[in-house]
């Protein structure tokens, strides 16, 4: 158990090897201490764009403490088969917003152990925030990699993002593979933060040339 709470069940999940990559992602949630602030019970739709357009998969999962419901957008994810939900199972009593809390991050770490190194774990305002001792630094900067790639804007239809993804599968999976040549640079380098932000400088500058060269917008 941790702080009072222990995990006593989780929806069935298959081990799958598998060559596409996953995102664990929430609605807006903030926890600190003791306290859990809820920005909103929606998945954010900015955040939910970008997430849809880098990742082959999402999981929103969903545990007895706190529930999150589906929006339209959300929902027809699900019924489309680009979204999932983990169901975590918890008992036991303790502060509720760290319940939640390792709920979300259980859910991920059992996703990351029957597919390693597949999933990643979408944090920040847009998503759930929280002091991230328990994670892998490194992680995170794979998803500040992502989050320098331009994306839809919340308003574009997500079935326009789908046929996009599948129209433009091999280049995106030619940029999942830079983003990770890259991320293992980073790792691998003696000061971490220090290659991160030449890393993240140099990809912004390159995306910034190529989009001033382009004429074609499929959305904005």
């Amino acid at each position: 158990g941790i702080l009072g709470w222990r995990f006593i069940a989780a929806s069935r999940l298959d081990y799958q090897m598998s060559d596409e990559r996953g995102l664990v992602i929430s609605n807006p949630v903030e926890i600190e201490g003791t306290s859990a602030r809820i920005k909103s019970s929606d998945l954010d739709s900015q955040e939910l764009r970008f997430s849809l357009l880098l990742w082959d998969k999402l999981n929103f999962p969903t545990n007895n403490l706190i529930h999150m419901g589906l929006t339209a957008d959300s929902q027809f994810l699900l019924d489309a088969g680009d979204l999932s939900r983990l169901r975590i199972q918890v008992a036991g009593s303790g502060d509720m917003a760290q319940g939640f809390r390792f709920a979300h991050v259980h859910a991920f770490r059992l996703l990351d152990q029957r597919e390693p190194g597949v999933w990643s774990l979408a944090t920040g305002e847009r998503s759930i925030s929280f002091l991230d001792d328990e994670l892998d630094i490194g992680r995170g900067a794979l998803m500040r990699l992502h989050k320098a790639i331009p994306v839809p804007d919340k308003d574009v239809p997500l079935q326009d993002i789908l046929e996009f993804r599948s129209k433009r599968r091999s280049e995106l999976l030619a940029l999942r593979h830079h983003l990770e040549i890259i991320y293992q640079r980073i790792v691998t380098a003696g000061d971490g933060e220090l290659a991160l932000n030449t890393e993240v400088g140099a990809l912004e500058q390159a995306i910034a040339d190529h989009i001033k060269a382009s004429k074609e917008a499929r959305f904005s």
